[in-house]
């Protein structure tokens, strides 16, 4: 007897729910690129509050 695995993907997308190949790249680039800008908005704040 096998136990199912937990998927501890954070996934905009329904579970279960397979998405096209347009789909799958929107959302990679999209766990990509949220990092960087909250980086970039996080230096952004620092900068600011330096003055």
């Amino acid at each position: 007897m096998t136990t199912p695995k937990a998927d501890n993907r954070r996934s905009s997308s329904a579970p279960g729910q397979n998405l096209t190949t347009r789909g799958t790249n929107t959302e990679m680039a999209s766990r990509l690129t949220e990092p960087v800008l909250l980086g970039f908005a996080v230096l952004a704040i620092r900068n600011r509050v330096k003055r």
